[in-house]
């Protein structure tokens, strides 16, 4: 029986690059198989992901959303032996077509937790996985977003439970006999697992020391979330508190997709403009940044004016994870710096959050520290000190990567993720009980194959 493949392209493009890697790599798939099956995602009718957690307690494995493609591309997942991500570069990460498809695959996992590989990812709904491959198309080389784009590969294949994977970068202008090799091997080969100490030199530190404090802070919550007020939401009002106490003018932005209207893609990018710090808060979507703060950074790059005589902005980021490991977030951080250098922004550093469920949950964060209790005394603390050195000109001060890694409560890390572990999985039993789902229906699979 020939090997079913399935390409996913989203290269968005039609360059000569982007046409002579699809050329080649039709001519290495035929050799290898007669049932290949490419869609064009890129053109794919998808609503992105809101992280409401249905396809895990209402309608398990499948998501809410029955009206557009989403549900046709996880049957076509289910059913294949390898899948094939082909991909632009954006900032080291996937662009922000396949992130959209890829924050929609949410289903194929079940709510549950297990420990791999010393980190926290969710257990697999299906029995068979498909082999992952991705491919990367480059405007311009990098070795630092060639490693990014690598390591995001295989935390995916980690979080998805491949049996296998492999990621290459393509350049644009990479002469053919070179990208036909690399993709050879790529189809090919075998990549090891990336352990957590490469996540955590991922993340470069500041580009600046110390300078002027800003007039100016524009806050973007990030979250795709729409039914409920979203962490990121709460962790920007926290900041933007701080901020203001030690004299900055904020601005708070939540995101919409009215940001890319006409209308609105002109509102948002005065008010970047206007701004001398911008700060985001965004939950961690398989990986990496949601599809929509991903489309944002894209269009920040595409539309801003590369003024070198004007000053500096500052970026800087918080990004929460329902892990309880912060330096799971690594990978979407490194994403925000390398978007920082390619736009000439100074990098101000970033703000990693494990755990989100269970230390901010979408509830309001004190700005009252002695009044803060765990398991919210740590993210509270955290904002303060992060708003404070903001404020005075200076970036995220290293040592609240080092608070951040500890427990939110006065116990051993171990004993904390096996309590967040413990209630994470009670908490999803309890409320698809509520909503009339049995323990059989959580583990449902809908887009198994019959044969």
């Amino acid at each position: 029986m020939s090997e079913r493949i399935l390409v996913l392209d989203a290269l968005d493009s039609q360059s000569e690059a982007a046409q002579s890697l699809r050329t080649n790599l039709r001519n290495s798939l035929a050799k290898r198989s007669s049932d290949i099956d490419w869609v064009d995602v890129s053109r794919s009718a998808l609503v992105p992901c809101i992280g409401c957690f249905d396809c895990f307690r209402t309608t398990p494995g499948e998501c809410r959303f029955r009206k557009d493609d989403g549900n046709y591309l996880l049957a076509k997942l289910a059913g294949c032996d390898t899948v094939i991500r082909l991909s632009g570069i954006s900032f080291g990460g996937y662009n922000s077509s396949m992130k959209l498809v890829l924050d929609r695959s949410v289903p194929f996992v079940l709510p549950f937790f297990e420990i791999v590989n010393g980190d926290t990812h969710h257990v697999p709904r299906y029995e068979k996985r498909p082999r992952a491959v991705s491919i990367g198309l480059a405007t311009e080389s990098g070795a630092r977003e060639a490693e990014l784009f690598r390591t995001i590969a295989a935390r995916n294949a980690l979080n998805k439970a491949s049996p296998s994977y492999a990621a290459t970068v393509i350049y644009c202008g990479e002469n053919p006999e070179n990208m036909a090799r690399k993709i050879e091997d790529v189809l090919t080969r075998n990549d090891k697992p990336v352990d957590i100490s490469t996540l955590e030199r991922l993340v470069p530190a500041p580009s600046f020391v110390g300078g002027p404090a800003p007039k100016r802070a524009l806050l973007l919550s990030a979250s795709q979330k729409t039914l409920s007020t979203s962490s990121s939401e709460r962790i920007c009002r926290a900041l933007m508190h701080h901020l203001k106490a030690a004299g900055t003018d904020c601005e708070l932005l939540t995101l919409n997709a009215s940001v890319f209207s006409d209308k609105g893609r002109e509102r948002f990018l005065a008010q970047v403009e206007q701004a001398d710090l911008m700060v985001m808060a965004f939950p961690l979507f398989v990986d990496a940044l949601p599809s929509m703060p991903t489309r944002v950074l894209e269009m920040l790059a595409e539309y801003l004016p590369q003024n070198s005589a004007a000053p500096k902005k500052r970026f800087a980021v918080v990004v929460n994870c329902g892990f309880p490991e912060a330096h799971q977030n690594a990978p979407a951080a490194a994403i925000c710096a390398h978007f920082a250098e390619k736009i000439g922004w100074d990098w101000a550093g970033a703000l990693l959050v494990g755990g989100g469920e269970g230390v901010v949950c979408g509830k309001e964060i004190t700005t009252n520290i002695a009044k803060a209790h765990p398991p919210f005394a740590k993210v509270a603390r955290a904002l303060a000190l992060m708003g404070e050195a903001l404020a005075h000109g200076v970036p995220v001060p290293d040592s609240l990567g080092a608070l951040m890694a500890e427990a939110p409560l006065p116990i051993p890390f171990s004993w904390w993720r096996k309590l967040y572990l413990t209630m994470g999985d009670w908490g999803f039993r309890k409320t698809a009980r509520a909503g009339g789902v049995s323990k059989k229906q959580l583990y449902a699979r809908p887009y198994a194959p019959k044969n």
